[in-house]
């Protein structure tokens, strides 16, 4: 997904940039201390539609992000916390300057991980379109996801701070008929907040609902068959 902005002035883009170099030079000297985050999304459907009388079987849902070696933005994933990241790559989840100069990365909590949440995710929106979600090999569909994007991260500007998250998949539903395949985001761009954990959360959170909420639609759009063709 593109976040486009209007033109800045020259003396507020020059500010921006400024700070932008400072964090980035200040990562090269120590990382700054982790920040785990418990990530807050839906559960349970948060409206019904009627049943279609068909199941569905989740299969494997992969975490296809790649992360580079100190980018030059914050919004590209990259593992900053060397040791730590290595062994938690599954619960990195973003990028901030926790004391203003210094970068390190955010974590998921305990019990957390990228995988996890989208199968989650994907599980109660399938509820939400009506099918019914089983673990029966024999299920009429099969719907697998491959995770590209899973992000948080900070963006300094001129006058106040950003904070952004993204959510993004690739979600196939296949049954007897064929396969459905959709491309499905979630963003939230937060303004005028600190760079306060909370402020990473909410705008997690509210990422992670409007992936929910966008592949809830999208599931229910499907044209699927009333009815199974074949078992």
């Amino acid at each position: 997904m593109e976040h486009h902005e209007s033109p800045s002035h020259p003396a507020r883009s020059a500010l921006a940039l400024a700070l932008f170099a400072a964090l980035l030079l200040g990562a090269v000297a120590c990382a700054s201390k982790a920040m785990i985050l418990e990530a807050k999304y839906p559960t349970e459907p948060t409206s019904l539609e009627p049943d279609t009388k068909l199941t569905v079987r989740i299969g494997e849902v992969t975490d296809a992000r790649e992360f580079e070696s100190e980018p030059d933005k914050l919004s590209v994933p990259a593992l900053w916390d060397e040791q730590m990241a290595k062994l938690s790559q599954a619960q990195v989840i973003g990028a901030h300057a926790g004391d203003g100069t210094n970068i390190a990365n955010i974590y998921l909590t305990d019990g957390q991980n990228v995988k996890g949440i989208v199968h989650d995710l994907l599980a109660v929106a399938l509820r939400q379109a009506g099918y019914t979600v089983v673990d029966d090999e024999d299920a009429d569909f099969t719907a697998t996801a491959r995770v590209d994007q899973f992000w948080v991260w900070m963006t300094p500007d001129a006058m106040t701070i950003r904070v952004e998250a993204i959510v993004q998949a690739h979600v196939s539903i296949a049954g007897p008929a064929g396969t459905e395949e959709m491309d499905v985001s979630g963003y939230n761009d937060s303004r005028d907040v600190s760079k306060s954990p909370e402020s990473y959360r909410f705008a997690l959170n509210e990422g992670l609902y409007d992936f929910f909420t966008i592949l809830a639609s999208r599931l229910i759009q499907l044209e699927m068959p009333s009815a199974p063709a074949s078992k």
